[in-house]
């Protein structure tokens, strides 16, 4: 196969400071000056690309995510000079990968510069090309990162400053950063988003996944901080129909599977002791108030506060399903449903006798909604957005066999048989021989014997 410099360029790893001239210390300078005193990650991101896009003279200037395992890429944040910042872009909302076999194999050259002159591909990689040709690419320079985040920094159409385009392997590290910033607070603020806080009494507990907890003064959403004992104690506290519990009930909130009396006992004591902790090193998130407050011998959750839960809000969503007959609505609340849902409680309460029907109980409910959306995404024709509903799912729960069949029927409809093929080898992995076989026939049933093709190496 032809390397990447039969086409264009692949930098060398050699001297870093390549190309660099006054124009290049200029903007340096400029990008730092723009950045230094802004905190909000989304606009350092924009200044960031928008930055690199004017330095550049570029018509589109952004970042890919690549889910390598399935062969899909996605673009993350992105400029140009017409549309602005995420604005309308040529890029589909998910590009595969087996289109783009060579940028797979470049993406681990992590921090190499790669430049491509599209006019030199066409004979070769002529579906490759056709790409390029719809997102009117005709030169394109692109950086590799990795970590959490795994993807490209991208400039299309350069036509300024070529000299200095070695400057995007420094820049690649501040965007990619930056990046990781975003990531990290999405987990918290795209699952609180549709109960921002409004008044200065509100109190947000988010315990689908990772737990979380907002007021008007911050958010707490420290690592694990639901499978500590203050988080299970919280999180129970909020579960509880009038928000109050025994230091003795809370205990057995604290332990799992079948604890030893003096366990109990001990647990039951050290419930102030994880109060007061958690007072002293979140507290300034309260202001003047205490989250929990000790009354008639019982712990509760302040009653100051206006209580909203991700688990309420999916209740109330729920309710409002059923009154519902117009297909459309039906189809945006499944989605705003599914959405709240970021994994069991807590992550890890499966084994406790207090959290373990709750777990189970929301847990059924969110596969139920999941189905019901996929049924009526169908009925639309709509398989894009039932594979991005599915394959979000399959992260949650990978043993349902339901799930891999609506995967893979969207994979197939789209298709895209290179990820259906790896789905299913995930699929036959995770399930039964059972549940395997079950779908593997359900899926003949409703899409006939040419899906097969998607079980050829599986």
């Amino acid at each position: 196969m032809k390397e990447f410099g039969d086409y264009g360029e692949l930098s060398s790893a050699e001297n870093p400071f390549e190309g660099f001239t006054g124009a290049t210390a200029a903007f340096t300078g400029e990008f730092f000056a723009k950045i230094r005193n802004v905190t909000d990650p989304d606009s350092r991101m924009l200044i960031m690309l928008e930055s690199i896009n004017h330095f550049y003279g570029a018509s589109w200037t952004g970042t890919i995510d690549v889910d390598l395992s399935l062969g899909i890429w996605t673009p993350a944040y992105w400029y140009d000079p017409v549309n602005g910042f995420m604005g309308e872009t040529l890029f589909h909302k998910y590009e595969y990968s087996k289109d783009f076999n060579r940028w797979v194999e470049a993406i681990n050259n992590t921090g190499r510069l790669f430049t491509l002159d599209v006019s030199k591909i066409e004979e070769d990689f002529p579906v490759e090309y056709a790409h390029y040709r719809r997102m009117e690419a005709d030169e394109v320079y692109a950086v590799p990162f990795d970590g959490a985040r795994k993807g490209f920094l991208i400039v299309r159409n350069p036509t300024m400053n070529k000299e200095s385009r070695k400057l995007l392997e420094f820049l690649v590290y501040l965007v990619s950063g930056e990046l990781y910033k975003l990531w990290l607070l999405s987990r918290v603020h795209h699952s609180l988003k549709p109960m921002d806080v409004e008044e200065d009494n509100d109190l947000i507990i988010s315990i689908f996944g990772d737990m979380a907890i907002q007021t008007k003064y911050g958010v707490i959403d420290v690592p694990a901080f639901g499978t500590t004992k203050i988080g299970r104690v919280i999180a129970y506290l909020a579960l509880e129909k009038n928000h109050r519990a025994s230091p003795a009930t809370l205990a057995r909130a604290i332990c799992d599977g079948d604890p030893a009396s003096n366990e109990l006992i001990d647990s039951a004591k050290k419930v102030r002791q994880y109060i007061y902790h958690f007072k002293i090193d979140h507290g300034a998130v309260f202001g003047d108030n205490q989250l929990i407050i000790l009354v008639n011998g019982e712990y509760m959750l302040n009653p100051y506060y206006n209580l909203k839960t991700d688990f309420a809000r999916f209740d109330d969503l729920r309710e409002k399903l059923r009154r519902l007959t117009d297909i459309n609505t039906k189809i945006n609340v499944l989605k705003s449903i599914v959405k709240l849902y970021r994994g069991i409680i807590l992550n890890d309460t499966t084994d406790n006798e207090k959290f373990s029907d709750k777990v189970n109980d929301y847990h059924k409910r969110y596969i139920d909604c999941l189905m019901e959306l996929c049924v009526l995404l169908k009925k639309k024709g709509d398989y894009d957005t039932i594979f991005s509903y599915t394959n979000r799912a399959l992260s949650l729960e990978w043993s349902d066999h339901r799930i891999y069949r609506w995967n893979l029927l969207a994979l197939h409809r789209t298709d895209n048989h290179s990820t259906g093929r790896k789905v299913a080898r995930m699929a036959k992995r995770h399930l039964t021989e059972d549940a395997y076989k079950k779908m593997k026939k359900d899926l003949f049933s409703m899409n006939g014997n040419e899906i097969k093709l998607l079980f050829e190496c599986s």
